[in-house]
């Protein structure tokens, strides 16, 4: 027979016993080493739990955070408010010039390669794609190489992922838009995998994963297009031909129509030739003869 332990409910109804030798007649409990160390354990917990240094106030921890924390917090903060002014000034002189010129500049001036530059990209993109998706393509084009640019030194890697994720992920969209599905699918498998660096990019995640549906989805719809087009092709061939069999049908009818009429014709002039070799009064009678098959045929 297996033997049954006590349930952590039971043991810990155990410590409400006022009867201390009940509990410790307890057959099971004094035969099982499992449920006795475990009663024990609970007995201490709560005995823990009664003292009262255990509430002690005086001793908590300090709530007000580190000086230390605080200086590094508004660093970083007023850094990345700076960049991302002077990227702001930046990107608007980028955009007064011809779309071809954009990478190029970007490429020969150093004052772009910085994060705030590759944030700004990505956002006038974002609100360019529906308006223009051409020049939103070619802002996430130029983000997604100025990312790989970016000083590792000055930045934090799990930042750079950031950036890179949210500026392939822009990419995706802009080329979605433009209807290049495939080139859409595979920026948002790069995007996907520089999230997966991140250890805080689950709503980044989140909304890659809305647009790689959208992008599936397309890629559905396009493929029952073709199926439908290919059926369609083919249907009307098959009309194309049958029409075509028909007129030929039509054509040797009419020529075969012909050939007999015009054999009648033949076998009448000839039988009319040779009565009139055997028998000159019969002339008249075949002439009538002709005439009528004539008019019957409607040559006449």
């Amino acid at each position: 027979m297996i033997e049954q332990h006590y349930t952590e409910e039971a043991l810990l109804s155990l410590l409400d016993t006022r009867d201390a030798d009940a509990v410790l007649g307890d057959p099971h409990l004094a035969a099982c080493d499992m449920c006795s160390d475990a009663l024990d354990s609970y007995k201490d917990i709560a005995g823990l739990l009664c003292d009262k240094d255990v509430w002690d106030e005086d001793d908590a921890f300090d709530s007000e955070p580190a000086a230390e924390t605080l200086s590094r917090i508004r660093a970083f903060a007023d850094s990345t408010a700076r960049e991302d002014a002077e990227a702001m000034a930046l990107v608007d002189q980028l955009l007064e010039l011809p779309t071809e010129w954009w990478a190029e500049e970007v490429r020969s001036d150093e004052r772009y390669a910085t994060a705030g530059v590759v944030r700004r990209l990505v956002a006038v993109a974002h609100e360019a794609v529906d308006s223009t998706p051409t020049q939103a393509s070619a802002l996430t084009s130029i983000a997604v190489d100025l990312v790989d640019q970016l000083d590792l030194a000055k930045y934090d890697g799990e930042l750079l992922a950031m950036l890179r994720g949210r500026a392939w992920r822009e990419r995706a969209y802009a080329l979605y838009y433009l209807g290049s599905v495939d080139a859409a699918k595979s920026a948002v498998q790069k995007a996907t995998d520089a999230f997966s660096s991140c250890t805080l990019a689950d709503v980044d995640i989140a909304r890659t994963r809305l647009l790689d549906s959208m992008i599936l989805s397309e890629r559905r719809i396009r493929g029952s297009r073709r199926v439908c087009s290919c059926v369609s092709g083919r249907v009307r061939d098959v009309r194309i031909a049958r029409t075509h069999t028909r007129s030929a049908v039509g054509r040797n009818k009419r020529v075969s129509d012909e050939w007999k009429v015009s054999g009648s014709d033949r076998t009448i002039s000839t039988a009319r030739v040779r009565a009139e070799q055997r028998k000159p009064g019969s002339t008249g009678r075949h002439h009538r003869e002709h005439s009528l098959l004539l008019s019957r045929d409607g040559r006449e």
